[in-house]
């Protein structure tokens, strides 16, 4: 079908054939896609054609842009992916079953507000830790379920030096992974690495201001939940010693 006579129905298939990259997708034809899915609906009142839009920007921008140019790339897919949430209100969940959610018929918008967080969130060329907190927060607080972003969220505040917030957090994201239906029997290993170095990062801050007592129950945590490395118990058993001494 030409390009100038697309529906929003065709340039949404294409698009999410560019997202899966489909082997028979060139560079140039990605590019043709995207740009011409730009012209054609500048401003669509489409929050899939948005979504699917701001995900093949981003994609694109990760497997071939490199330098200051990202920056465009990643502001562009932002806009659209904020604009498929906003236009997604009142129209489609905030939460799809899971045996939906992975269908790309079955986009839900805690889906959509998850992607906009790690963008803004992971990617230092565009962050915006505080934004990307407010997109995810309300997720992580409205759902019993488990989210990969989750790892996301719980990486903002340890970017913020609330290494208590982050490790809480990571916790959380652990647990409800393990109760999970899609991730129970492949349980990731990212949340309770995220708490691991939380926990750490804040046993150096408790040792920096003298408070070992602290300092000693965090890294007992750590050993409790089998996340401590060989130095964390070094560590913890250096720093029991040391109050025995005082």
């Amino acid at each position: 079908m030409p390009f100038n006579k697309m529906s929003i129905t065709d340039a949404k298939k294409l698009l999410i054939h560019v997202v899966f990259f489909d082997p028979a997708l060139s560079r140039s034809n990605i590019e043709e896609v995207i740009n011409k899915v730009e012209r054609l609906y500048p401003e669509s009142n489409s929050y899939d054609l948005e979504y699917w839009l701001g995900l093949a920007l981003r994609n694109y921008n990760g497997w071939f842009i490199r330098g200051e140019e990202r920056k465009v790339y990643l502001e562009k897919a932002i806009n659209h992916l904020e604009r498929a949430y906003t236009l997604s209100e009142g129209i489609i969940p905030n939460e799809y079953s899971q045996d939906k959610r992975h269908f790309t018929d079955y986009v839900d918008r805690n889906t959509i507000a998850c992607e906009i967080g790690i963008l803004l969130i992971k990617e230092a060329i565009v962050r915006d830790l505080e934004k990307g907190i407010n997109y995810i927060k309300p997720v992580f607080e409205s759902t019993k379920d488990y989210y990969p972003a989750f790892c996301t969220y719980a990486e903002a505040f340890y970017k913020l030096g609330d290494y208590l917030k982050a490790a809480e957090i990571a916790f959380e994201s652990h647990r409800r992974a393990t109760e999970s239906l899609e991730f129970k029997d492949h349980i990731p290993t990212s949340p309770l690495s995220i708490a691991g170095k939380s926990l750490r990062a804040k046993v150096k801050e408790c040792k920096k201001n003298g408070d070992i007592d602290f300092a000693i129950s965090l890294l007992q945590k750590s050993v409790d939940m089998k996340i401590a490395s060989n130095n964390d118990v070094k560590m913890l058993n250096k720093l029991k010693e040391l109050k025995e001494q005082i």
